[in-house]
């Protein structure tokens, strides 16, 4: 608890934070940084979160996290938590998003979590990373990031809007015409064979 005291401290000292990376996974320092962060909201634009459960995030936490609408780049790295219904509104909180990276850490569906980012950063949204995508996600991807320069899913990387609906546009139609059951062990079979098809093509 010391050391969650220090570093928020240590935090809520700095003037106009711009960067913050968090790369541990102590509960008990999470969430008092998350809430050091109440005097940077209007300056914070870099937040790259590691290794993190966001299931013990706090009301204040959560709230002052989406006050920060300046934020630019955003990266989510082997997160736990994300899945909770809580937490959904957090993802239509960063409207000048220009750069978002995810990758996941254990199998559970986020399709409305991610399509939530995508949707709400739009246009601004110029670089996207995620080792995680399903058909709604690539879908979203192409109607709203559409000024995007790098788009990197699975092991495949696109530098265009064209290139990705060129490529792809095929594969999305066959995933709609298929028909697949919403229990979450049929999704993550889902998501491993969207992987190899796409990275097959």
């Amino acid at each position: 608890m010391e050391s969650s005291r220090s570093l928020a401290s240590l935090i809520r000292e700095q003037k106009k934070l711009i960067v913050l990376i968090i790369e541990f996974s102590e509960d008990d320092i999470f969430v008092p940084i998350l809430e050091a962060l109440e005097n940077h909201k209007g300056s914070l634009e870099y937040l790259s979160i590691k290794n993190c459960n966001f299931n013990i995030i706090s009301n204040k936490a959560l709230k002052i996290l989406k006050s920060c609408s300046k934020l630019e780049i955003l990266g989510l790295n082997h997160c736990t938590g994300l899945d909770n219904k809580g937490l959904l509104s957090l993802s239509t909180s960063f409207p000048l998003l220009r750069r978002f990276t995810f990758n996941f850490k254990k199998y559970y569906l986020l399709d409305k979590f991610l399509v939530g980012i995508i949707k709400t950063a739009n246009r601004n949204l110029r670089k996207i990373t995620l080792d995680f995508f399903t058909s709604k996600i690539i879908e979203a991807i192409l109607r709203y990031a559409t000024d995007f320069n790098s788009c990197e899913l699975g092991r495949s990387e696109f530098s265009s809007i064209e290139i990705l609906n060129k490529r792809y546009i095929d594969f999305t139609s066959k995933l709609r015409n298929r028909n697949y059951n919403n229990d979450n062990n049929n999704e993550v079979h889902v998501y491993h064979k969207n992987l190899n098809f796409l990275e097959s093509m």
